[in-house]
């Protein structure tokens, strides 16, 4: 990983925390224990805080930034998939955002939400919790079913042993 501070912020990370060589790290974040950080995500902590909660996964090519106005949270037992933007928004515990995602400034996420692959979650945006998302914008397609549920717990899992996989080498 590369961490980079920014004027008097360094980032924090925890322990058992795996990032890839192409893993840059910058500024006012906070990342927990057990957090799987994939290669080429880029999480850019120099206008705002970020913070990212214990056994979360981040995929390969995203970007978490902020402005002034908005920092960016992330809960525990968050998927984000490949290529995915977040910018100053909140993800509760236990969402998957699916690859391509873009959520913007102030957009809040509860917990137990699935965001397909491909969807916009506007600025200022409140979804609820319990429901799948999908489109340009992201709009409720269906209530959560309990194969949804366990799939999210699935999702973050997976990820936690491929994390441990690669820091056994």
């Amino acid at each position: 990983m590369q961490i980079i501070n920014y004027k008097d912020k360094t980032p924090k990370i925890s322990k058992n925390v795996f990032g890839f060589e192409t893993t840059i790290i910058i500024g006012d974040v906070t990342i927990s224990e057990n957090v799987f950080l994939l290669p080429n995500v880029s999480i850019r902590g120099d206008m705002n805080y970020i913070s990212i909660d214990s056994f979360s996964n981040v995929q390969d090519g995203t970007v978490i930034h902020t402005d002034w106005t908005y920092p960016a949270k992330i809960g525990k037992r968050v998927t984000i998939g490949h290529n995915a933007i977040l910018h100053g928004c909140e993800i509760c515990d236990d969402v998957l955002i699916g690859m391509g995602s873009i959520i913007l400034n102030g957009a809040y996420i509860p917990s137990n939400v699935i965001i397909a692959a491909g969807s916009l979650v506007g600025q200022n945006k409140k979804l609820e919790s319990g429901w799948l998302y999908a489109g340009v914008p992201a709009k409720k397609v269906r209530q959560l079913t309990d194969e949804d549920l366990t799939y999210i717990e699935k999702a973050y899992k997976a990820y936690i042993e491929l994390m441990n996989g690669y820091q056994s080498k």
